[in-house]
Order: structure tokens, then sequence, then C-alpha cells
């Protein structure tokens, strides 16, 4: 195994959480967006959290962490997308 210094293992590590924040930065705009897509839908179709919580079978909390943006969970977007016509 090759000898690395420790500044070209700094530097690598540095590379590394740069591009983790850049992924990172992304990722959160992504379930922010979905999520006020989500209220919009609901809001638009006169919903509350609790109503789509019942028709979904989604958690009231959970559905309001996906709107919040705190929450993106690829099961609740299958079971939303199930109910797109009521939205």
């Amino acid at each position: 195994m090759a000898n690395i210094s420790i500044h070209t293992q700094l530097d690598g590590w540095i590379a590394y959480e740069r591009m983790f924040q850049r992924v990172k930065k992304k990722r959160d705009a992504a379930r922010v967006g979905m999520g006020a897509v989500l209220r919009t839908l609901r809001l638009s179709s006169g919903m509350t959290i609790r109503e789509l919580s019942q028709l979904t079978g989604i958690s009231g909390g959970c559905l309001s962490a996906v709107e919040r943006g705190v929450k993106n969970c690829y099961a609740t977007v299958r079971i939303l997308a199930a109910y797109r016509d009521h939205l």
C-alpha cells in the first residue's frame, strides 16, 4: 500500500465534504419542493390534512412533515400518487 501524505488525505476529505454538501442542498431543495406541491394540491382541493390522512391511510403527522419538507418518504409518494385523482 502506497504511503499517502496527510495533506493528500485531507484534500480528499475536504473534496468529499464539499461534494456531500452540494448533494445535500439539492436533496433538501427537492424535499421542500415536493412538500410545497403536495400542500398546494391539498389546499386547492379543499382538503384538510385529516381528510387526506383518512383517504390515503397515511398519518396526519407524516403528511404534515412531508408538506413542511422535514420528511420525504418514497412510500408516501407512491401512496399519494395512487390518490392523485382526489387531489
